[in-house]
Order: C-alpha cells, then structure tokens, then sequence
C-alpha cells in the first residue's frame, strides 16, 4: 500500500491474462456457488467491499492509531480501490 502500487496489482488480479487473475476467474464462480451466492454478484460485492471498508478505517481511526500508520493513507486506498471497481464496471 505504502509503495502505492496497489491499484495496479489489484487490476492485474482481476485480469484473467495474469496469473493472479487466471485463478481468480477459476475460482471466484466456484467458491460462490458453493456457498450459496449467484457469481454475478461478487463485482457488486468488491465495489460495496472498499466503500464498507473506507468507512470502517476512517471511523475506526484514533489519535493513538494515527501514530502509527496514516489512516489518511488507508481511507485513500481503499477509495482509490472501490474507483478501480467503479471504472471495471463502466468498462
């Protein structure tokens, strides 16, 4: 997260021509069924997922806890995430 390189990576993992991705497409459909919920809902699911988290780091965050790492930096990120799901579902 730090390197800020982690729109990208989460891009390639969603992207079937990678390794990541290549698994991702296997697996996903199969691991919902399994447990009960349509494939077709796990992009709507990633895209609730940053917008659940975000909220989550910013409420969560402390005085204490901003002298450790940058809740700044977390709410960002996981924004920066839940716009990657947006973009992917305009696409």
């Amino acid at each position: 997260m730090g390197a800020g390189r982690f729109c990208r990576s989460y891009r390639a993992g969603l992207n079937s021509s990678t390794l990541t991705g290549g698994y991702s497409e296997e697996c996903l459909p199969r691991y919902a069924s399994r447990i009960g919920i349509d494939p077709a809902v796990l992009r709507p699911l990633r895209f609730f997922l940053w917008v659940l988290h975000s909220r989550s780091e910013y409420q969560h965050s402390s005085p204490m806890l901003r002298e450790y790492r940058s809740p700044k930096l977390c709410v960002e990120s996981f924004v920066a995430l839940w716009e990657e799901e947006l973009c992917g579902m305009v696409r």
